[in-house]
């Protein structure tokens, strides 16, 4: 066997000198890896450690646009206002412009809505948003001054849980008012509701807000008001069959009379009830008093004497 100038077989050597380059290398610096070359098991690992936390980190495209702040989305309760992530968002009654009365426990229960920087509006959004300073220092976005919320008991988009909760917390359509509750819009259609008058305090109105009016000469199921005065005292009438519905508030008995001119009447404790055509606004009540004989009427189905 030959020796090299050291006394080792050259195979060794060899073998000792290439691990001593490689070491002098790296110690550089430099890789281990020729340029363009296979990567090893080494080099795998760190490339997948790379790519893992390029996914982790998934910027968003460039010049793709972020989602906006609030959009509108389907519900049960038809067109209303969520998040970017679709959550349900409400308003509080008994807020005011800018300002929010639900502080502490309430706002675990009720979140308000908060972003950095300025809220974005998606598509069908009419009203106009906005941010204001909460008083522990943080910000919420609003609707036309509204502050928003989502609710702790909705689950996933779509999900509608706060509607109606104590009569305070409401889902937001698109033009920022609050949707009435199923109960509330049934209210607003009622045949016979009750209204404040400034002057005579609870009385009677139809469905527009126009008060309502008792005949003194009528007796009940029977109107003594027809041909020319019917058309000075509208009578307020529904459609054949249709049954008419009283509103919060209305004590008396809400029924129907068939006219001897053939119309449906709509009564209140048998008495008919009429408009008047001098009232040209809802509120008014310039029948009242009239011949000493008509008179607005109250919730209990009583003149208003």
């Amino acid at each position: 066997m030959s020796l090299d100038f050291a006394g080792r077989p050259p195979r060794r050597a060899a073998a000792v000198a290439l691990a001593a380059a490689l070491l002098w290398t790296a110690g550089c610096g430099g890789s281990l890896l020729p340029t363009g070359g296979a990567p090893g098991a080494a080099a795998s690992a760190a490339g997948g450690g790379a790519a893992a936390a390029s996914r982790a980190a998934a910027p968003t495209p460039a010049g793709a646009a972020p989602p906006p702040t609030v959009e509108v989305a389907s519900s049960s309760l038809g067109p209303v206002l969520a998040d970017a992530s679709g959550r349900t968002l409400y308003e509080h009654t008994t807020d005011g412009s800018d300002t929010s009365t639900c502080t502490g426990s309430c706002s675990a229960q009720w979140p308000p809505l908060s972003i950095p920087g300025q809220p974005t509006a998606g598509g069908g959004v009419t009203g106009t948003l906005s941010v204001f300073k909460r008083t522990d220092g943080t910000t919420q976005v609003a609707i036309d001054g509204h502050p928003l919320y989502l609710y702790a008991g909705d689950h996933g988009p779509g999900d509608t849980a706060g509607q109606g909760v104590q009569g305070q917390w409401y889902a937001v359509s698109p033009d920022g008012q609050p949707v009435a509750s199923p109960a509330a819009q049934a209210a607003a259609q009622a045949t016979v509701q009750v209204a404040t008058n400034p002057a005579y305090g609870p009385i009677l109105t139809d469905s527009s807000g126009s008060t309502l009016y008792i005949f003194t000469q009528d007796v009940p199921g029977l109107s003594r008001c027809t041909g020319a005065c019917a058309k000075v005292w509208p009578p307020l009438l529904v459609g054949t069959g249709t049954t008419p519905t009283a509103g919060p508030g209305v004590t008396g008995k809400i029924g129907t009379m068939h006219r001897s001119d053939g119309g449906t009447q709509v009564t209140i404790n048998g008495q008919p009830l009429y408009t008047y055509s001098g009232d040209s606004a809802p509120g008014q009540t310039n029948g009242q008093g009239i011949g000493n004989t008509w008179f607005v009427v109250e919730p209990s189905g009583a003149e208003h004497g």
